[in-house]
């Protein structure tokens, strides 16, 4: 799936969403809050990725790339930003 992205650019795409769905369950015993969150199979690699530190997901990340063609002539490839530091 492909988003059009507006900006100040040529052109600007998004290869697909992160959450499709989000529901609040309330905060658990640490006062943490808990979501129930349905991810595309996108979100849930890079989900993966970012927050279960798992390499092991990049190879299907690439897959589901690929269709994309000419990446290689795009000027930029912006990765979903980390809202803390990660390795």
């Amino acid at each position: 799936m492909r988003y059009r992205l507006e900006g100040n650019w040529k052109k600007g795409l998004a290869f697909d969403l992160h959450t499709l769905a989000s529901t609040y369950l309330g905060t658990d015993e640490f006062g943490h809050d808990r979501w129930d969150t349905t991810r595309s199979e996108m979100g849930e690699l890079v989900y993966q990725l970012k927050y279960q530190n798992d390499k092991s997901v990049v190879p299907k990340i690439i897959e589901l790339l690929k269709p994309i063609g000419k990446i290689e002539q795009f000027d930029a490839i912006i990765p979903v930003p980390s809202s803390k530091d990660r390795p």
